[in-house]
């Protein structure tokens, strides 16, 4: 599995700041790089100098290249909700692969020809209910869980 891409560069004041990610030269807010089939990676170059995108301030940005003829379907997690799933109306957590997307869900994007699988869990309790959406993406994996046979 391609492990979260997150660049931080620490400021001389030793604050963390999160670099901004461009894809094919587009601005992406929030996204996991798992969301993204890796042999469809041309290359990723990192920019080092500052510059202003969206009234912030930055020192670097990542820069991904997807190779030429694949072009990806965003679709944000508050899209991909309301599109797949029935009961849109719920509170809502989202999960990417067994961990739990921590983002704005209508800031983080997810390539939607890269998903594999959405599970849904509703759980009740004495506060109300709330659901679990599990995303799974086509990654070697997941395929490969997908196809074991469990003998009981």
């Amino acid at each position: 599995m391609i492990p979260f891409l997150m660049l931080f560069i620490k400021t001389r004041f030793h604050k963390k700041k999160i670099l901004p990610i461009y894809i094919n030269g587009k601005h992406i807010k929030d996204f996991n790089l798992a969301t993204i089939d890796p042999n469809n990676i041309d290359n990723i170059k990192v920019v080092k100098k500052e510059f202003t995108t969206e009234m912030k301030s930055y020192y670097g940005q990542i820069n991904i290249f997807l190779k030429k003829g694949y072009s990806p379907k965003w679709i944000s997690l508050t899209d991909l909700k309301e599109k797949y799933i029935k009961s849109c109306n719920i509170p809502t957590i989202f999960m990417l692969n067994n961990d739990f997307i921590k983002s704005d869900y209508s800031d983080f994007v997810i390539d939607e020809k890269y998903v594999q699988e959405l599970e849904v869990e509703a759980i009740d309790n004495q506060i109300g209910n709330i659901q679990i959406v599990q995303i799974f993406t086509k990654t070697e994996e997941n395929i490969k869980k997908e196809n074991e046979i469990l003998i009981r």
